[in-house]
């Protein structure tokens, strides 16, 4: 499981739970900013005289995943709150593109989340609902689409559960491509490592 770090917002109202069977969609937003933490998000909100932080989780460029509203009913994206969870990415996709740790953040987020609510919730952007660029013409809708379907590929292959395996143990297997052929360099490179491991012990 990836770590979340709790964002302790002081929100002006109590924040009412989602009710978890309502949820249909992960709703994905840029802040049009380039940087903001999530004190500053939280501030904006209370400027419009919201309860705080609308958004439910925040995707940092460094790869920090923060909750704010977590799985409480957020305030991102109107007519949708109660059947979505907002998921916010730090920066402006307008002008800029994402970079790598951020973007599997953002997924490893989005796979955490299915895996408790359910592979079948759709992911969307909140131009999808509203009248908004949001979230971004340069955002990484593309690649997130197409990481979610390969590794839901490779989850199912019957040899996923060797490659995690054998990654718990220390023998490092750089890259999964389950049915490429393998190299007599790469099979030296495992061989070695389960030697040395042996010798260890």
């Amino acid at each position: 499981m990836m770590e979340i770090i709790k964002g302790n917002l002081n929100y002006r109202n109590d924040l009412k739970p989602l009710k978890r069977s309502n949820i249909k969609y992960l709703i994905l937003h840029h802040l049009a900013y380039f940087n903001a933490d999530p004190e500053t998000i939280h501030q904006w909100h209370l400027n419009k005289d919201w309860s705080g932080a609308g958004y439910n989780f925040y995707v940092r460029k460094s790869g920090e995943v923060i909750e704010m509203r977590g799985f409480n009913i957020g305030a991102h994206c109107l007519g949708h709150n109660t059947e979505s969870i907002g998921i916010a990415f730090e920066g402006d996709f307008d002008k800029e593109f994402m970079q790598e740790k951020q973007l599997q953040a953002g997924i490893e987020l989005i796979k955490m989340l299915r895996e408790i609510l359910g592979e079948e919730i759709k992911v969307k952007q909140h131009k999808d609902f509203m009248n908004t660029s949001c979230p971004g013409k340069y955002f990484s809708i593309d690649q997130i689409n197409k990481r979610l379907v390969q590794d839901s590929i490779e989850a199912k292959h019957w040899a996923n559960d060797s490659y995690h395996f054998l990654n718990s143990q220390g023998i490092k297997i750089h890259e999964k491509r389950f049915d490429d052929k393998i190299s007599r360099g790469e099979v030296f490179a495992i061989l070695k490592q389960i030697i040395e491991r042996m010798n260890k012990q």
